[in-house]
């Protein structure tokens, strides 16, 4: 059901960031409102795509991914060392079986 949600949103989300963006009344407040919609729109959109995957990340690396974002948030310098250590961390994570075949 939350995957119905999600998409449904992001569908939403897009169509209002498209209409804003071709509305005659250009103000920053029209642009700021228009970049948020397409903005949250996609991210929402990605996570609808990905949603059955995510099911299977373990709890832990929801954290490491929220403390790399505030990391980077404060110092955007340190992208450069937050992407690799994620990418490493998923490369190294225990590969179980979490399908069950049929």
């Amino acid at each position: 059901m939350r995957r119905h949600i999600m998409g449904i949103l992001a569908v939403c989300l897009l169509v209002a960031g498209g209409i804003l963006l071709f509305i005659e009344a250009k103000d920053s407040a029209n642009d700021f409102a228009a970049s948020m919609c397409l903005r949250i729109g996609l991210v929402l959109a990605a996570i609808w795509l990905a949603y059955p995957e995510l099911r299977y990340i373990p709890p832990w690396m929801y954290t490491i991914v929220a403390a790399a974002t505030v990391i980077v948030v404060i110092q955007p310098k340190t992208i450069f060392i937050a992407v690799p250590f994620l990418f490493f961390i998923w490369l190294i994570k225990p590969k179980g079986h979490h399908r069950k075949q049929k």
